[in-house]
């Protein structure tokens, strides 16, 4: 067999710079696109009047003395070192046998509050401050959004770590007066618990919008502990009136779309942060998949957007097709971010729920002690239709009266009545202390 002639090198050359300049020609072309399309998307967002990137979210000043901000702010340190008191008693003994109480639903022993009032009273201060902070109307959020994106990360998450201390030490501060037979004084410590984690929702990002809901949760809860404490103390009217009012005053729908826009701010800046690293051989070469991918999970949003203005049950329901479940075909990020905006949901609607939930069992309450007798159920009580619906299924809340006290729940996420078992994140709401009597029959 004969052997093909080879061609000469420099007969191949000229092919080999056509095919190359035919490739830096695509690239050229893709990279004009890529930057051309991220910069009108930039811009339609803008022209829609919401923030674009993390610099469009920072706050315009406010007074300190009207800032809730401000107020923590310049007492910071003292939270710090009040942490650090925190962490410590939780490594003693008499800490991890409270916190194994805690978790098994009983209450501390004589010892234990003892321990806590200690540290409690080496910061007076800080109640000041918090209820300096709680009576604003507003918050400025004191982040620098000139920040590069990972020292902004920081910045974020040493504030929210913060905010997560001072809703311990209310936390506390609610046991205590429970302890000392102050019932009212543990609601308004709640109360404020709840207005501050109101105002913080003005951070942004899903992780400060999360850190919000899990201080409405430990508000919720601690706040429930005081209502079924001692039944044969009511709240006072006035008190629990302050407290409907609080809870009534959260919307799903606004949180949602306030995290999930702010979200998108922070995400497109720390990508456009990268991309300005790196030289403009490499941003138009290997950073033009990074765009694309930018391009494909700012598309995410406006679809999510809509989504969030809808009741959940709505939204989720059996058979139904969002974008949630075709993020495949929108590219590596929107499939990552699509998850955590899902769990965002599912959590600002369980914290409806649970709001809700404390709501019913207050009006419960006070319908019986107004009337001397317990109410047949929801239609009794002068709520609002709409503030006593189960976010998961669009139907009014489970209201079963028992032994102990009222049980009051939503189904939760699943859409499966567990019977009020909040074990598990199954059923979300309130019920009586464990130790009571399992529920008898519901009226309907």
């Amino acid at each position: 067999m004969g052997i093909l002639p080879q061609r000469p090198l420099y007969r191949r050359l000229p092919i080999a710079g056509g095919l190359l300049g035919v490739l830096f020609v695509a690239l050229g072309c893709w990279a004009i696109y890529s930057r051309s399309s991220l910069s009108s998307r930039i811009e339609t967002i803008r022209a829609a009047g919401y923030p674009a990137t993390i610099a469009d979210l920072a706050p315009k000043p406010i007074p300190a003395d009207e800032d809730a901000a401000a107020q923590l702010a310049a007492i910071a340190p003292r939270f710090d070192a009040f942490a650090k008191e925190h962490g410590r008693f939780y490594n003693t003994p008499e800490g991890r046998a409270y916190e194994s109480q805690r978790q098994r639903g009983a209450g501390a022993s004589a010892e234990q509050l003892a321990a806590i009032r200690a540290i409690m009273e080496q910061y007076p201060e800080l109640d000041e401050a918090i209820e300096r902070a709680a009576a604003c109307d507003r918050y400025a959020s004191r982040l620098d959004f000139s920040l590069p994106q990972p020292q902004l990360l920081q910045a974020m998450l040493d504030q929210s770590s913060n905010i997560r201390t001072l809703a311990r030490f209310v936390q506390w501060q609610m046991e205590l007066a429970i302890a000392d037979g102050q019932p009212d004084e543990a609601v308004q410590k709640g109360i404020e618990l709840l207005r501050l984690a109101a105002l913080y929702d003005a951070e942004p990002t899903l992780n400060n919008s999360m850190v919000a809901m899990a201080i409405r949760g430990s508000a919720a809860s601690a706040i429930h502990d005081v209502l079924v404490a001692g039944r044969e103390h009511m709240i006072p009217s006035a008190l629990r009136a302050e407290l409907d009012r609080e809870l009534a005053r959260f919307r799903a729908e606004d949180v949602l779309r306030q995290a999930i826009i702010s979200e998108r701010a922070y995400v497109i800046s720390a990508t456009l942060q990268h991309l300005d690293g790196m030289n403009i051989f490499a941003a138009n070469t290997i950073g033009l998949p990074m765009k694309a991918s930018l391009i494909e999970s700012i598309d995410l949003i406006d679809p999510t957007l809509e989504l969030a203005n809808q009741p959940w049950h709505e939204v989720f329901k059996p058979g139904s097709q969002n974008v949630f479940q075709s993020t495949g075909r929108m590219g590596a990020m929107a499939s990552l971010l699509a998850p955590s905006f899902k769990a965002h949901f599912d959590l600002v609607h369980r914290t409806s729920a649970t709001l809700r939930s404390l709501r019913t069992l207050s009006s419960l309450q006070q319908y019986a002690a107004e009337h001397g007798r317990e109410a047949a159920g929801l239609s009794d009580l002068n709520l609002p239709a709409a503030d006593a619906v189960d976010p998961f299924t669009g139907q009014p809340l489970i209201v079963k009266p028992t032994a102990g006290g009222w049980l009051v729940y939503s189904v939760g996420s699943n859409g499966a009545d567990d019977g009020g078992d909040f074990a598990k994140d199954k059923d979300v709401g309130f019920g009586p202390p464990q130790k009571q009597p399992a529920t008898v029959e519901a009226e309907d």
